[in-house]
C-alpha cells in the first residue's frame, strides 16, 4: 500500500477533497452511503498491448484488459439482514491470431469486511479480490501495480501514467 497525505475527512466536504497536497481522492473506494444512493458501483480498469517472449525467443503480441470492481447497495443483504458487498473482476485477452478470450469471477462478502479488500476514502487505489489472486494498487503519481492470476495467465505488471488525472 502506498503512503499518502491522508487526513480524516468526510466525503461530502468538497473543500477537504481538493486539499491535502494535491492528493486525488477519486482513486480510492467509496460506499453507497457516501452518496446517499440505493446503489453504487465503481471499478478500476487497465488495458494494454504487450509482447510475450518465449524461452526460445519466439515473440507474440497480446492485447488485454482487466477490470476490478465492487458494488454496494442496501438491497444486498443475507436472509438475516447482514449487508453484503458484491466484488467482481473480468478480463479479456486478444491474441495476434485474431482469437480472444473473456472470463469473469465474482463474490459476495459481508460489507463490514469490504475495507479488507478495497481501500476506502484514500488518495490511492488498493484493491484485492477475495481469492487473493487479483490485486491492483497504486496512484496516478506513483504508478500502479497489477498482480492478476487466472486460469489463462499470470500478470505481474507495473504501469506509470503520464496523464495529469486518471479520472475525467
Amino acid at each position: 500500500m502506498l503512503a499518502g497525505t491522508a487526513a480524516a475527512i468526510t466525503v461530502s466536504d468538497e473543500s477537504a477533497l481538493a486539499q491535502s497536497n494535491g492528493a486525488d481522492y477519486t482513486e480510492g473506494g467509496y460506499l453507497d452511503t457516501d452518496f446517499a444512493t440505493n446503489m453504487m458501483a465503481e471499478w478500476w480498469y487497465l488495458n494494454g498491448d504487450t509482447k510475450l517472449v518465449a524461452d526460445d525467443g519466439e515473440e507474440r503480441d497480446l492485447g488485454f484488459f482487466v477490470v476490478l470492481a465492487h458494488q454496494e447497495s442496501p438491497m444486498m443483504v443475507t436472509p438475516d439482514g447482514t449487508p453484503l458487498s458484491y466484488m467482481l473482476s473480468f478480463y479479456g485477452l486478444y491474441y495476434e491470431n485474431g482469437t480472444s478470450l473473456f472470463n469473469n469471477v465474482d463474490s459476495y462478502i459481508p460489507q463490514a469486511m469490504l475495507s479488507d479488500y478495497v481501500a476506502i476514502h484514500t488518495p490511492y487505489v488498493d484493491y484485492m479480490f477475495p481469492d487473493g489472486m487479483k490485486s491492483y494498487n497504486g496512484s496516478q503519481s506513483q504508478g500502479y501495480e497489477l498482480n492478476y492470476t487466472c486460469e489463462d495467465m499470470e500478470m505481474d505488471l507495473f504501469f506509470q501514467t503520464d496523464a495529469d488525472r486518471t479520472v475525467d
